[in-house]
């Protein structure tokens, strides 16, 4: 340890400290009645003084960080794929809350861990980021196993993954690299800037959706309102649970570690909960309409099946077997012409009769009165009409 003169020594009682880090104290005092400093302190060790010297000053130790600097926590393999896991885990648990036929979550927590991570860590949180979120929608995807999934998932994950550096650099700028948010000010910026952030995310996850032939371009827009909403709503509540975890400077969190994790933990849960709750009721009210409606069309088309089986019985009376040889191919024309104006879904009304085989060639020769080339066919194994062979009894279409 080398010792740096001071041109103007302190006078007696004075003391002169530097301190070199937040856990090295190196310092220099003068006790009162004592002619010469008393000693050097550094890490609880005392050094004497040179010789000669009228103050020993500062110590040089040009490599120690600056006080309000602390070592950032080493990020490794194991905390990496920790955060995948994590990312994946909340994922699964905010899809929960998409209201469906949607593609987003009204509260989606993996972008708050997301932007902290990134911002207690820095760039070796980026990779883990891209392979939980990748993962995450691969694993909830229901469409087939096709390359526009995949790319879809892709472009999400590097959609996450860059929020989340811009997110870190918007964040540097606005609370600084380390933040107690115990300030207005702080509190404020970061606020303002979390639904900022996220649009980031919503805007090229939806446009890829979109481009990609995911979700049709009409649902886009109410894809991309939920999409912000979810990122924003997670950042809030995730965010400040991270800093009092992991955030430093450790003094500043330490006595509130556990109140803010437990209060924003609460608030995440009844934002959840209430969620859930204005989602049931939506997707009762949803139901009860569908229901309504459904019902509506099914008397509908029942009345107008119900009408249409009234006029077949009324046809029917007028062409029974009795009355059937003096009706002409023109006045079942008249009869049945008004039925089928009125309900164009019926495309054609014949008349069937039950002819035995002792009257086919009677019936035949009547029927050649109007079609020349009448007879009783059928189609055979190769579709081509032929004559019906001999039976007891047949069905023809007479009109």
């Amino acid at each position: 340890m080398n010792l740096r003169r001071t041109e103007n020594p302190p006078t007696r009682g004075e003391i002169l400290v530097h301190i070199a880090a937040s856990t090295k104290t190196i310092g220099i005092c003068a006790m009162p009645g004592l002619p010469d400093p008393c000693c050097v302190l550094r890490e609880g060790h005392a050094y004497k003084p040179v010789a000669g010297a009228p103050l020993a000053g500062v110590a040089d130790q040009p490599n120690d960080p600056p006080m309000n600097e602390q070592a950032t926590p080493s990020f490794g393999i194991s905390s990496g794929a920790m955060l995948a896991a994590a990312y994946v885990v909340l994922g699964k648990l905010g899809l929960m809350l998409t209201i469906q036929p949607g593609h987003a979550s009204g509260i989606f927590p993996p972008a708050g861990l997301a932007i902290a991570a990134t911002y207690l860590w820095g760039a070796p949180t980026l990779p883990w980021i891209v392979l939980g979120s990748f993962t995450l929608n691969f694993l909830v995807t229901t469409a087939p196993l096709q390359i526009s999934s995949a790319m879809a998932a892709l472009c999400i994950a590097m959609a996450s993954a860059l929020q989340a550096w811009i997110g870190r650099a918007v964040l540097h700028r606005t609370i600084g690299p380390q933040t107690g948010l115990a300030t207005i000010e702080h509190i404020g910026g970061y606020l303002l800037a979390a639904p900022c952030i996220c649009l980031v995310s919503a805007s090229l996850s939806v446009g890829s959706l979109a481009l990609l032939g995911v979700i049709p371009r009409d649902q886009a827009p109410m894809a991309w309102m939920t999409w912000e909403l979810g990122d924003t709503l997670g950042m809030v509540s995730i965010f400040p649970i991270m800093l009092a975890l992991f955030g430093t400077p450790d003094a500043v969190w330490k006595d509130r570690r556990l109140i803010v994790s437990s209060i924003m933990a609460a608030v995440l849960i009844l934002v959840g909960l209430a969620y859930v709750s204005v989602h049931q009721i939506e997707s009762s009210k949803m139901s009860q309409s569908f229901h309504f409606q459904a019902d509506r069309v099914t008397a509908t088309i029942q009345d107008h099946l119900d009408e249409q089986e009234f006029i077949l019985e009324q046809l029917d009376m007028a062409l029974s077997s009795a009355q059937q040889e003096s009706v002409s191919r023109d006045a079942f024309r008249e009869l049945v012409q008004p039925a089928l104006n009125r309900f164009p879904m019926l495309q054609a009304i014949e008349w069937v009769p039950e002819i035995p085989s002792s009257r086919r060639a009677m019936f035949e020769a009547s029927q050649k009165q109007s079609v020349p080339e009448y007879l009783i066919t059928q189609r055979n194994e190769t579709g081509a009409m032929v004559p019906v062979p001999d039976r007891p009894i047949y069905y023809p279409i007479a009109y």
